[in-house]
């Protein structure tokens, strides 16, 4: 089992950063900000909500090969595949990343996205926690997977199929 993100680096996997609709809290703005990056050129902002831009169908920050902020990413993206699903008000591993079942979802996971959730929450930056990753075929264009404020239990995976 791997820590969010080590895997998606040992297969080359960007599946996550293609289209993202990914949410941003201010600290995530606030340290991509420090890194030189100027809002307009990260920023999209629907329904007020910011979120990462796109840049020829993947995240900005991903140049094809690599994330270039991947050390400074969201922390959304951190903590993907780890997403609440209000339907059943469990952290779980999203089925639409390819790799999922190799990653380990710990208690600490869990604590941190619902602590994400809250921020974004509280913020009115966000409706769903399918905000915060949404907009990829099969994970959220029919947004199965929706926010809680509500954390259950955190080890059942995803019954929700891409």
């Amino acid at each position: 089992m791997s820590e969010m993100g080590d895997t998606c680096l040992r297969y080359g996997c960007i599946k996550c950063c293609l289209d993202t609709e990914m949410r941003l809290s201010g600290s995530d703005i606030a340290r991509i900000r420090n890194l030189g990056f100027s809002e307009d050129f990260f920023i999209a902002k629907e329904n007020r909500n910011p979120q990462l831009k796109n840049a020829s169908g993947r995240c900005v920050f991903h140049d094809g090969q690599r994330c270039v902020i991947y050390n400074h990413r969201p922390e959304g993206c951190q903590l993907y595949p780890a997403v609440l699903n209000e339907e059943i008000a469990v952290v779980v591993l999203d089925s639409y990343c390819p790799h999922h079942a190799q990653f380990q979802l710990t208690p600490n996971t869990a604590h941190k996205v619902t602590g994400l959730v809250r921020k974004l929450d509280a913020k009115g930056s966000v409706r769903s926690f399918a905000g915060i990753i949404e907009g990829r075929a099969g994970f959220t264009r029919t947004k199965p997977v929706r926010r809680s404020l509500t954390t259950g239990s955190y080890l059942r995976e995803s019954s929700k199929s891409a």
